[in-house]
């Protein structure tokens, strides 16, 4: 007698013609972009959500406004972002029934006229949390508010001068766009200088990409990447007027507003790392140092 036997179904995966291709990327990548356009609408009507996007922000200062949107979006608890190949080689697998975060991938191209042109395409990710893989130390560190603001200090490239008197008031730092020159105020504690050092610096950091620099323009946009450094640092922040921003910023299409919290961001990653560095040489000369 034959024992019997039940044959798997067999399935297969309809393979896509190059025209169902381009159809399901371009899909994609509208989904994508309609996204970030709700997003920011969002956040223009709602002052609890564009403070909440501030400090998502601030741990996501590697990722553009676009793809921190599009994170926030889909997995707001997001940490560390890696695509599938590279977690593997990490060995690490992916958690079965995890969806892919969908981001923008920049990719350069010359196009007919020979010039180079870039156009953006959807890149798959997943958070740290949707692997096997353990999570980096999340321990809170606590950073010494003199040592910031040394850091910050000695990273800006521009003069910088000790005086009595600043031309506004309520502050303890001016950027002089004219002359260059970052005027400090003395006899100033170190948390307020962290914060309006923080605010010029990155006024200076965005008038460097401004074909015509006007202070009170950019002004929202430093606001919002001095709140951000204070969030990843660790400096309170709740008295820094973010919103002013969504009100300055009514009444502009949500391309120009991505523009002006690119600037911010900008500031943000550009100030960020630099105090890295100079913490980082102020942390090696110390090691070297015979002991006292």
């Amino acid at each position: 007698m034959i024992m019997a036997y039940t044959a798997k179904q067999r399935t297969f995966r309809k393979r896509e013609t190059k025209e169902e291709f381009a159809a399901r990327k371009k899909a994609e990548k509208d989904a994508a972009y309609e996204m970030i356009d709700n997003s920011i609408t969002e956040m223009m009507n709602n002052t609890e959500k564009f403070i909440d996007y501030l400090d998502f922000q601030s741990s996501m200062d590697r990722y553009t406004v676009a793809n921190t949107l599009l994170i926030k979006s889909q997995y707001p608890q997001a940490t560390q972002l890696k695509s599938a190949d590279i977690w593997n080689e990490l060995n690490a697998k992916i958690n079965k029934g995890e969806k892919a975060i969908h981001i923008l991938e920049p990719t350069d191209y010359i196009d007919e006229n020979g010039e180079q042109r870039t156009s953006y395409n959807i890149k798959n990710v997943f958070d740290v949390s949707q692997t096997d893989a353990d999570p980096k130390d999340t321990h809170i560190v606590e950073y010494n508010p003199q040592a910031l603001v040394k850091a910050m200090v000695n990273a800006a490239s521009l003069k910088k001068v000790a005086v009595d008197e600043l031309p506004i008031t309520d502050s303890t730092a001016y950027y002089d766009a004219k002359n260059n020159t970052l005027l400090i105020k003395r006899k100033s504690d170190s948390v307020s200088l962290f914060k309006d050092i923080s605010r010029e610096l990155s006024l200076a950091e965005i008038a460097k990409g401004c074909d015509e620099y006007n202070r009170d323009e950019c002004m929202p946009s430093a606001l919002c990447a001095s709140y951000m450094l204070c969030q990843k640092y660790g400096i309170g922040n709740k008295n820094i007027n973010v919103e002013i921003a969504p009100k300055e910023w009514a009444g502009l299409e949500n391309k120009d507003i991505r523009t002006k919290l690119t600037m911010a961001n900008d500031a943000l990653y550009s100030i960020g790392r630099d105090i890295y560095i100079q913490m980082q040489k102020s942390k090696e000369k110390a090691e070297k140092e015979p002991a006292r």
